[in-house]
């Protein structure tokens, strides 16, 4: 019986409201691969092509698409394979890797330096957003959307937790439609490619999601900065299309000449942009006019580069947009992320010294900057509890 059967759906809005709101719990995730790297065994081991699958993104990727739906009367089996959830048994190697990793988040969170700002969980917006895709009528697997709900609601939580609700509601919604439009890509090409046609001429969306996702961005120029809340438009626009470049062409070769891609093509999928936005409120428009338009770029690589996320990846074995530069680059990863996380570094110092000529923008950057650490923090998801960097903050 699927949600579009009214007593099923109950019952499974019940579970989700007691496990989202009452008790959260969030699930060990999955990720889809990020690249399939392959040697040219006609050249030389350093000519080698790089099959662009899917690129991470800050706040999605949560589930390999075979997890995500169910038939009515039976549950797919959880995945054994190298993306698995379940942690790895690591070699000697793997394990000094992981130990180096911890080192080197450890050594940037304290050199942010980062301090927890104590946001908590809102049952409210949990409540919410349960709401908001138990109406969308998929026939998809409780266990997947707690999980998205979650990761969806502490966007809001925490990330922009010195928000207004508003806000909060508004970011929690946005990410819970982008990671299922992102998860459900390869199901619905066609749908995510008329996005923006559609969009532009009014027209009804292929897919809930999409919808939803349509309608909130109808409200962006009630609530941001006029110069932000454009860009959220245009950059919700490129990332859809870019998600849909991933999806129709999975077999197109990167070439190792092609250095900046990666890191073009991942600001568009990580709607870096975007997010960098949202931080920026329309009350403060005539307080701030375009001074933090010189930050965005280097906020677009907190978006994408604040890699915490890699900790959890090395557990779990999954490729991702390290390994993908360091392929392109010619680099081991843990050289990569050292570098990554130096380039990280100087974007934070260039965001606090412009910041600081502007009143008040200071405190909006060091709290959305904050915000996200704390964000990958609190999400088991990224196991970095095991850091135990709660304790020095």
């Amino acid at each position: 019986m699927g949600y579009q059967d009214r007593p099923y759906a109950s019952r499974v809005y019940m579970l989700l409201l007691c496990r989202t709101v009452v008790y959260p719990i969030t699930l060990s995730f999955q990720e889809k691969p990020l690249a399939f790297i392959k040697s040219d065994s006609s050249n030389s081991s350093t000519h080698r092509h790089l099959y662009l699958a899917s690129v991470p993104q800050p706040f999605k990727r949560l589930f390999r698409p075979a997890t995500m739906l169910a038939t009515p009367h039976q549950s797919l089996p959880h995945s054994s394979g190298p993306h698995s959830s379940h942690i790895h048994q690591h070699s000697t190697n793997d394990l000094d890797a992981v130990a180096t990793t911890k080192r080197l988040i450890r050594d940037f969170l304290q050199r942010l330096p980062y301090r927890d700002p104590g946001h908590l969980p809102n049952a409210t917006l949990r409540k919410e957003v349960v709401a908001e895709v138990v109406s969308w009528n998929l026939n998809l697997e409780s266990s997947y959307v707690e999980a998205v709900v979650d990761t969806a609601a502490a966007t809001g939580e925490y990330t922009y937790g010195h928000m207004s609700y508003e806000y909060q509601r508004f970011s929690a919604m946005y990410t819970v439609c982008l990671a299922f439009v992102d998860d459900q890509g390869y199901r619905i090409p066609d749908a995510m490619g008329q996005f923006g046609q559609r969009l532009l001429l009014g027209q009804p969306q292929l897919h809930p999601a999409l919808a939803r996702l349509a309608a909130l961005l109808k409200t962006v120029h009630e609530l941001f900065a006029r110069v932000s809340a454009d860009a959220i438009v245009t950059n919700t626009l490129d990332g859809i299309s870019a998600m849909y470049v991933e999806v129709t062409s999975k077999d197109s070769i990167c070439s190792p000449l092609a250095t900046k891609y990666p890191y073009y093509h991942r600001l568009r999928v990580g709607f870096a942009s975007g997010y960098a936005h949202i931080g920026f409120v329309k009350s403060l428009e005539d307080v701030l006019g375009t001074s933090h338009l010189q930050l965005i770029p280097d906020l677009e690589l907190v978006v994408v580069g604040f890699k915490l996320s890699y900790y959890k990846e090395m557990l779990v074995g999954e490729e991702n947009y390290i390994n993908l530069r360091a392929v392109n680059e010619g680099k081991k990863p843990l050289a990569v992320l050292s570098e990554l996380i130096e380039e990280c570094l100087d974007a934070a110092r260039t965001i606090t010294q412009l910041a600081s000529r502007t009143p008040g923008l200071e405190a909006i950057c060091s709290s959305v900057m904050n915000g996200y650490v704390e964000f990958h923090l609190k999400a088991r998801r990224y196991h970095l509890e095991e850091l135990s960097f709660a304790e020095q903050s």
